[in-house]
């Protein structure tokens, strides 16, 4: 009988890397769904800032690797799937903690 085991997380904590009769493979990511606060901000981007979602995420989170909540927070899969003008959500702080600390 064959055995799966982790072996370690990714750097999103959302998935973990599995290794299966000797070969190394990414489990399924799960991510969670991001609740509305009233701390959440809407901005309307320009174009700069649509090309760059990592810098608005070290702007309000500290972190620009959270730019995937970002993402999460706007239905987008990718970072270049914003546009100039577009108004977006930017979930409060507090919230994203929260999220993280259940990882």
């Amino acid at each position: 009988m064959a055995s799966v085991t982790v072996v370690d997380s990714s750097w999103l904590n959302l998935t973990s890397l599995l290794e299966f009769q000797g070969t190394l493979f990414w489990d399924q990511t799960e991510y969670p769904d991001i609740p509305y606060s009233d701390g959440d901000t809407y901005l309307q981007i320009t174009d700069i800032q649509a090309r760059r979602i990592d810098q608005l995420a070290y702007q309000y989170y500290g972190d620009s690797n959270l730019m995937w909540m970002i993402l999460l927070a706007n239905n987008k899969m990718l970072p270049n799937q914003f546009m100039g003008a577009e108004m977006i959500r930017i979930p409060a702080k507090a919230t994203i903690n929260s999220l993280l600390k259940k990882q």
